[in-house]
């Protein structure tokens, strides 16, 4: 067996599971590289015959993650890859080294950089372990990596995740508070990307928040996630001091009740590629429960048919009228623009862009996230009387707009 292997602790140690199923076992450590302090995790995945590991860390002042693979020579030897590389070849050429074996609370050892060969002592303690299960196999370290970052959702919970939870959740500032229909609100900002987000504080007592509060949280971390991700990529671009524009990325309460939020996103980022990602959305949130509601969670009104998504025929007689008589329109000037009109209308058409977010007035239909070279037509175009839509809620939908629809 080799040394990595007995960094992960016998007492989470499990028997393989069953075909296609990986036991991912994770440790986490804090300490020193020379002065600087960093958090670093070893992993093992285990199914079947196969055992991997892999390991990453990051510099507690930066947060940008660095990838690193076990030796295949030496044990309790790991190799530091650049940028966002999970293997080694031509472009990802290893930059360091650690060396490390066990000690009474961790590990110990150093770091020895491949370029000038200087060396630097390592002292780590042993602060988490994890178990997780991954629905597939895993037969390489660069699957390992993969599978254990923020991207898939097998690792997306960051509050139980030890490593995610020290990587993405920063020191942060509040702006000055605003009051939105008896709520605070305040704009949070992690101190290190300066990304920021919305936060939420009742000013009434005994109006229980937690979940919404961790929903808004949860978001921000992931935008910081992936400005953090971004930074790594653009890491050997000219746009390395960047993190991808994520904190020039906007958001803002456009609309509160007691039963729903609604946020408005938007901005322009970038993490290499021909163009930057220009978006505009809108995410509408259950205040109770603190779930993001979709269409689908709120309205019968589309239908999945050959891997396409369409209007039903009840509901497209509405949106037939909608889209054709004016007093539908969000503003007197709302609509596509001239020389995207046609482009626009297919976007309706496809479905998948359509917004639908309450305010005061009633259902306002948008089109949110839409390609980059048609960007223009991300806009709020229509506004439906709520007992209009009626017909088409469901029973969460009719709850939480109860009031609006004339109920107490």
């Amino acid at each position: 067996m080799k040394f990595y292997k007995y960094f992960i602790a016998a007492a989470i140690f499990t028997p393989s599971l069953a075909l296609a199923e990986t036991q991912i076992s994770q440790n986490v450590y804090e300490g020193t590289l020379g002065k600087t302090k960093i958090t670093l995790q070893i992993l093992r995945a285990q199914s079947g015959t196969s055992d991997v590991a892999a390991a990453t860390y990051f510099y507690n002042s930066k947060r940008q993650n660095i990838n690193l693979l076990p030796s295949d020579n030496s044990a309790g030897v790991f190799n530091e890859l650049p940028g966002d590389c999970t293997d080694i070849d031509e472009d990802c050429k290893v930059r360091a080294e650690f060396n490390l074996k066990i000690s009474t609370i961790g590990l110990i050892g150093n770091w020895v950089s491949k370029t000038d060969n200087k060396s630097y002592p390592v002292d780590l303690k042993l602060v988490a372990q994890k178990q997780y299960v991954f629905k597939s196999d895993i037969t390489s370290a660069s699957d390992l990596l993969d599978v254990s970052s923020f991207h898939y959702e097998d690792s997306r919970n960051f509050d139980t995740n030890p490593y995610f939870k020290k990587q993405y959740y920063g020191s942060v500032s509040y702006s000055a508070p605003k009051i939105v229909n008896g709520y605070k609100f305040q704009t949070i900002s992690d101190n290190l990307t300066k990304i920021s987000y919305v936060s939420i504080e009742s000013p009434q007592k005994g109006h229980d928040l937690t979940n919404i509060k961790n929903a808004l949280s949860l978001r921000h971390i992931e935008l910081v996630a992936e400005g953090l991700e971004c930074n790594n990529t653009l890491a050997e671009t000219s746009d390395k001091n960047t993190y991808g524009y994520y904190n020039e990325y906007m958001s803002n309460v456009i609309h509160v009740t007691d039963n729903v939020l609604v946020i408005q996103e938007g901005g322009s980022t970038y993490c290499g590629g021909a163009h930057p990602n220009n978006s505009i959305s809108h995410h509408v949130f259950d205040m109770k429960s603190g779930n993001e509601l979709s269409n689908k969670d709120l309205f019968n009104i589309f239908i999945e048919k050959d891997y396409s998504t369409e209007r039903t025929p009840q509901f497209q007689k509405l949106f037939d009228k909608i889209t054709t008589q004016k007093k539908y329109l969000y503003t007197a000037i709302a609509g596509a623009p001239d020389d995207l009109e046609e482009d626009c209308k297919a976007l309706f058409d496809e479905n998948t862009y359509i917004a639908i977010w309450p305010d005061n007035k009633g259902l306002v239909f948008s089109i949110d996230d839409a390609p980059h070279a048609i960007g223009p037509c991300m806009d709020d175009y229509y506004r439906v009387p709520y007992k209009e839509m009626l017909p088409f809620m469901t029973p969460l939908a009719k709850q939480l707009f109860a009031k609006e629809l004339g109920g107490k």
